[in-house]
């Protein structure tokens, strides 16, 4: 896919600076989403439609454990992506086609290097960011499947997160060992919210926000709403769904090439 060329660009960044802006109020939520768990070797279903083009699955693990995923799609026109992340943001894999005959993604025996937590995105490749989007994803579904790592069911996801508040900027950096920076706010239905990420240096700043179930329910790379040509993302009027903590990872639009 195009998407492969960037990769050397994103490996040559050694830091990146945003700040990430919220005009609206924001309340500071400490703990993090209520994100599905996952179990070794059980398969779940999950559908690609509407505004949900991405999903998020948690899992702890153990260093040493050899840890798999494949992403199944029930529908020809399921283009899968999986992107593994630890829980302070950096990728550790990443994969679009398992191999030249299928549009099914896998990861397959990745090595967990440090015990703790970790999610895994499941996506599509036309839903990575906006500037892929060519049409609105119809509903289609998969089939995901983990094996291989530890987990206690009694220890509870450990995800590194910054809580927002009120009207007050945060400045993050995003390199290439630690592209993303998850965030965290509360709401309940009904509310209103305006996100930003401005870069300081370099970069093409992509945001997604995640709702308590680890539904992404918004994401942008480009804000299209300013006057003039700009790399930064915003999700501006974000219509609050459902009541809890919302995740936002701030990064670079090509973060999944890092590993």
């Amino acid at each position: 896919h195009a998407s492969e060329g960037n990769a050397l660009t994103m490996r040559r960044l050694l830091l990146i600076s945003f700040v990430l802006l919220t005009p609206l109020h924001l309340l500071a939520q400490p703990a993090a989403n209520n994100i599905p768990r996952l179990t070794a070797d059980e398969t779940v279903t999950g559908t690609v439609s509407g505004d949900v083009s991405a999903q998020l699955y948690g899992f702890n693990a153990r260093a040493g454990d050899l840890v798999s995923a494949t992403m199944t799609s029930n529908d020809d026109a399921l283009d899968a992506f999986l992107i593994l992340l630890d829980g302070q943001g950096a990728v550790i894999a990443a994969n679009d086609d398992r191999d030249t005959d299928t549009l099914d993604a896998a990861l397959l025996d990745v090595e967990i290097s440090t015990t703790g937590s970790y999610l895994l995105l499941a996506t599509t490749f036309e839903n990575l960011d906006e500037f892929l989007t060519l049409n609105a994803p119809q509903p289609l579904t998969y089939t995901l499947t983990a094996s291989g790592f530890t987990d206690d069911p009694d220890n509870p996801l450990q995800i590194e997160t910054t809580a927002l508040t009120l009207g007050e900027p945060v400045e993050i950096e995003s390199t290439t060992p630690q592209p993303a920076t998850y965030l965290t706010f509360d709401a309940t239905p009904g509310d209103m919210r305006d996100i930003s990420v401005r870069r300081v240096t370099g970069s093409d700043p992509l945001l997604y926000v995640f709702d308590p179930t680890g539904a992404r329910v918004a994401f942008d790379d480009d804000d299209d709403t300013s006057r003039t040509f700009t790399v930064d993302a915003a999700v501006y009027g974000l219509e609050i769904p459902e009541d809890g903590s919302y995740l936002v990872l701030a990064t670079d639009t090509f973060f999944y090439n890092a590993p």
